[in-house]
């Protein structure tokens, strides 16, 4: 009962935070485009997201972009694993439209949070995000994971979500991110995963149990579990809707290993 209620309130943040920051961003960058946001309608906006989230949740089933269902569940391992080590600095990697920092911010409200992607825009939309949501502890940096901009040992925690297997090299990332994690500091990776050698997606490189472990050998495991959705099985035209979005997140299953589709890892540097 007590891991179902845990459960439960990490769910409920994590919801209520994503809609807050994609409604945030959302709005901020329409009233941006028409120049019709000072300062009165900031506090506005803030009040909007903040005490009416019923409103919000409304809104942003009008516009659903960045409320995706089937990652979510990849942002519940984050806020699962996050607390248990003492973060000073967090650096999450391609962060896109993504509410991790926000999230962040929620548990490390005095640590230096950092928002990296290589997209400029996406990058706008987390700070018209972040201001209008009030949080002043995160900072957009605009980097490739192949080459971090940081010294050796400066971070505690780094996130990478759905990102390594974009990324051209990924071995050179992966030095990358362990050559800046201080000792015993954590990271947090999901990536696309497949027990079926035929499984292809055109977007990016696609794991398996082999490729994975050559990849992350360097770091002690922590956690490593398995994560499959409809998503995958369901057509582009209708992927979008918010209807099937809910029931591919109520159908998501763990698995262990077997038909798989995004792999969940925690790794602590040796």
């Amino acid at each position: 009962m007590r891991r179902f209620l845990n459960a439960y309130r990490l769910l409920k943040l994590l919801i209520t935070t994503n809609v807050r920051f994609q409604v945030a961003r959302i709005i901020a960058k329409h009233m941006l485009e028409f120049d019709k946001i000072g300062l009165r309608g900031k506090r506005r906006l803030r009040i909007l997201i903040v005490r009416f989230p019923l409103i919000a949740t409304l809104y942003i089933m009008l516009f659903p972009a960045g409320l995706m269902w089937p990652r979510l569940f990849e942002y519940l391992f984050f806020l699962k694993h996050v607390k248990v080590v003492e973060t000073k600095v967090m650096l999450d990697i391609g962060t896109g439209l993504s509410p991790i920092p926000a999230l962040a911010s929620l548990f490390f409200p005095k640590a230096r949070i950092i928002a990296m992607d290589l997209e400029r825009g996406w990058m706008l939309e987390q700070k018209l995000g972040c201001s209008a949501l009030g949080i002043q502890n995160v900072e957009m940096i605009i980097a490739d994971c192949q080459h971090l901009p940081f010294r050796g040992e400066s971070i505690d925690l780094v996130s990478c979500i759905s990102t390594i297997e974009h990324i051209g090299n990924d071995f050179v990332a992966i030095k990358e991110i362990e050559r800046v994690l201080t000792k015993g500091g954590l990271l947090i990776l999901t990536t696309d995963y497949a027990t079926d050698e035929s499984k292809c997606f055109p977007y990016g490189r696609v794991y398996d149990e082999s490729s994975l472990q050559s990849l992350i050998g360097c770091f002690e495991l922590c956690y490593k579990g398995y994560l499959t959705t409809l998503a995958r099985k369901i057509p582009p035209v209708i992927r979008s809707s918010i209807i099937i979005n809910f029931i591919t997140m109520i159908m998501v299953k763990l698995l262990k290993g077997r038909k798989a589709d995004i792999a969940l890892i925690a790794l602590r540097k040796r």
